[in-house]
């Protein structure tokens, strides 16, 4: 079970499993520690507690996983989005329900067992063998006993029985996988006639008697909500963290526990190519393929950029880009591209090469040996990275410290002398808003809005790398605008809306003209028309190229039986309108399906296998008592 989850742990539908017994290491991300003990309980399963300390432990470790997958894309708006307080929860639940289960069928794991699966752990072998050094060094620099982890390590291993128990039930057929490649590999061209909306609004003409109704049968639109203004302090990492109180020891500990998963690099190429495919075992077709991949070698050979002949010539996704497949490594490409890649010289042209995919050329632009990063050029980063980790116990300790001193009677503003910081005021802030200096700003808006009396302070509230402490100034009801304070709004929102009833009827008219036998062609040189014709497209998703999300056009788009067949009805979005007609459809072959059969098997079976692990663990929680600290989940969880 544990080498399924190695191999596949990038996979979406393995992330579950995951998550259900990634709280077993928790320890390597960084140690627990916190105000709030384990007595503290965010949540309650059957018999068994999570903490909070648990609970954020568990978070932290989430979070440090989005890090290392998004890098510097995981901006603060896309780490509120991806709600990792809920998701971490939930996966703790997930698990503790697992456990009980595991329990309940009375399922063992030898002894023999657990001591092979320690010592198969990669950070107890830092030279590629088990180290008895390793293993006490990092249980020590996490205050863990052998005892408690060797528990921890068997309990997760009882919930992986259960996971190969579900795994075990799936099936998946060809014929299924093959269906499920068609929502992909089927591509369907449209001809469309847009009716711009945008463009009709200046010519919306506003009567003050039609704009005042419109007003008045829309007015709760236009509430202005509940809002407060409130004093706040902020307590960041950055005034906690001290790499220079990280001592040798605890930088040398870090380094071998982790020399091979962050300072080891893999050899990796850097390569663009141009591809003429062909068809299975079609001699024809392989034929013609390599006359136009020759062509092609004789054209680089006289001297063209091999990024401008590949944008004309390859025929694969990376042809826009020139050809360009970025860096990869030994076993991400097909064997005998894999081997004349690395082959090359930089800057140095292949010659053709046969792959199952088709003929390419290869040019390569870039090479990195890789290898492992010295102990000496990593220190300072590693010092950085575990004072970081340091100062967020410390910060969370501080601002829970403060909160509850508060909440014993100390004035707030002792709290800011000894602290020596300031309290920030805010204008009136209303659900929805974005205030600028915090990020994301839904929960401490939350947390505000949810003071009652003047002069109520709140528990630590936890908004992306920072803790807050919130005192309620003053409380402004919610109230209804008049048309004048709101006119600008109401009257951009009236010719919005006149517009795009004007286009969906100008649209609705045009279809009507198409069925009495008109032609799209009719309507080319028609002003405020635009003709044009999308690119192919599959069926998954919502999205058609050169329009937009339309998931009901789409729908009825691979709905329509025959070329020219018009869609029912006009379609609207963002305020355009649009006639749709199928032009074309290229159906998915059964021998493109064969290249790609074993990928899709499997990709169909890990879906099944996440739907059924989905069920499971939602049965097994009808039948379990699960109870939830609301408060600590309002002030730690969303």
């Amino acid at each position: 079970m544990l080498d399924y989850l190695r191999n596949n742990k990038s996979s979406l539908p393995v992330q579950i499993v995951l998550g259900l017994i990634a709280i077993v290491f928790i320890f390597f991300m960084g140690g627990a520690g916190g105000l709030i003990g384990a007595q503290t309980t965010v949540a309650q399963v059957g018999d068994q507690a999570i903490s909070l300390t648990e609970y954020q432990d568990a978070r932290r470790r989430n979070e440090q996983y989005y890090r290392e997958q998004y890098g510097q894309r995981l901006t603060p708006q896309l780490l509120q989005a991806l709600d990792v307080g809920s998701t971490t929860l939930n996966q703790l639940v997930d698990g503790a329900v697992l456990e009980a289960e595991a329990t309940r069928l009375g399922l063992l794991v030898p002894d023999e067992s657990l001591r092979y699966e320690i010592r198969e752990i990669d950070a107890f072998r830092p030279e590629g063998r088990f180290s008895i050094d390793a293993y006490n060094a990092a249980l020590q620099r996490q205050g863990l006993s052998a005892k408690r982890f060797e528990e921890n390590v068997r309990q997760q291993m009882l919930i992986e029985q259960l996971v190969d128990i579900v795994r075990a039930g799936v099936h998946v057929s060809e014929d299924e996988a093959f269906e499920e490649y068609r929502q992909s590999a089927d591509k369907i061209v449209l001809d469309y006639i847009k009716v711009s909306g945008t463009d009709l609004r200046d010519s919306i003409k506003i009567d003050d008697a039609d704009l005042a109704a419109y007003f008045e049968e829309n007015k709760e639109e236009y509430r202005i909500g509940d809002g407060v203004k409130v004093g706040y302090i902020k307590y960041t990492e950055s005034g906690f963290a001290e790499p220079d109180a990280i001592s040798d020891e605890e930088i040398e500990s870090y380094y071998n526990l982790n020399k091979d998963s962050e300072f080891t690099t893999k050899e990796q190429a850097g390569a663009r190519h141009i591809l003429k495919k062909f068809k299975g075992d079609d001699d024809a077709a392989k034929a013609e393929a390599r006359a136009a991949i020759d062509k092609v070698a004789d054209r680089l050979k006289a001297g063209e950029d091999f990024a401008e002949v590949a944008k004309e010539e390859s025929e694969d996704g990376s042809a826009a880009s020139g050809g360009d497949l970025g860096k990869f490594g030994r076993g991400a490409m097909v064997k005998p591209f894999e081997e004349a890649a690395f082959a090359l010289a930089i800057d140095e042209t292949s010659d053709v090469v046969e792959s199952r995919f088709g003929y390419h050329i290869i040019k390569k632009y870039s090479y990195d040996a890789g290898g492992v990063k010295s102990l000496e050029d990593v220190r300072a980063d590693i010092a950085q990275t575990l004072a970081n980790d340091a100062a967020k116990d410390l910060v969370f300790d501080a601002a829970a410290d403060d909160a509850l001193a508060i909440q014993d009677g100390v004035s707030i503003d002792t709290i800011v002398e000894e602290r020596g910081v300031d309290i920030t005021e805010t204008d009136v802030i209303r659900q929805g808003a974005t205030l600028e200096d915090i990020t994301p700003s839904a929960s401490f808006i939350q947390a505000a809005l949810a003071l009652g009396e003047i002069g109520e302070v709140s528990e630590a509230v936890h908004v992306g790398d920072a803790y807050y402490i919130i005192v309620l100034r003053e409380r402004v009801a919610s109230h209804l605008p008049e048309l004048a304070d709101a006119r600008e709004v109401v009257e951009k929102e009236f010719r919005k809306t006149r517009a795009e009833d004007a286009a969906r009827e100008k649209a609705d008219s045009i279809l009507n003209d198409l069925k009495d036998g008109k032609s799209l062609d009719d309507y080319a040189d028609v002003d405020g028309l635009e003709l044009g014709e999308t690119d192919g497209f599959p069926k998954q998703g919502g999205f058609i190229p050169g329009i937009g999300n339309l998931p009901a056009a789409k729908e009825a788009a691979f709905a329509a039986t025959q070329d020219g067949e018009l869609l029912p009805r006009a379609y609207t979005l963002r305020g355009d309108a649009y006639v749709l007609a199928r032009k074309s459809f290229e159906p998915a072959l059964r021998e493109d399906f064969d290249l790609v059969k074993k990928d899709r098997l499997d990709a169909v079976r890990r879906r099944k296998e996440q739907g059924a692990m989905d069920a499971f663990v939602q049965s097994l929680k009808g039948s379990i008592d699960i109870t939830y600290n609301q408060e600590l989940v309002q002030a730690y969880v969303q």
